[in-house]
């Protein structure tokens, strides 16, 4: 079972672009008798958005809010269409 909802405020650039700001919160668990929803993971960070016939293209840093030791402070995420 997983969890990820999303705040996303878009910003009107020029034409068919666009700024974002987002946070992120989620987590996933394997047994569903584990979930606590209390737990959860959180990102932040901003992005482009650019309207497209297909759905929108988003190019996306995130920033790991509070990393664990073995993960990186932050990543690149790029995606198609909504989500």
């Amino acid at each position: 079972m997983f969890i990820n909802p999303r705040l996303e405020l878009r910003i009107p650039v020029s034409g068919p672009f666009e700024a974002g700001l987002f946070f992120d919160a989620g987590n996933v668990w394997v047994e569903p008798k584990n979930v606590d929803l209390l737990v959860l993971r959180y990102a932040a960070g901003p992005g482009l958005r650019i309207a497209t016939p297909i759905g929108p293209v988003a190019f996306d840093y995130g920033f790991n809010l509070a990393p664990r030791q073995w993960e990186n402070r932050g990543n690149f995420h790029f995606s198609i269409g909504l989500f």
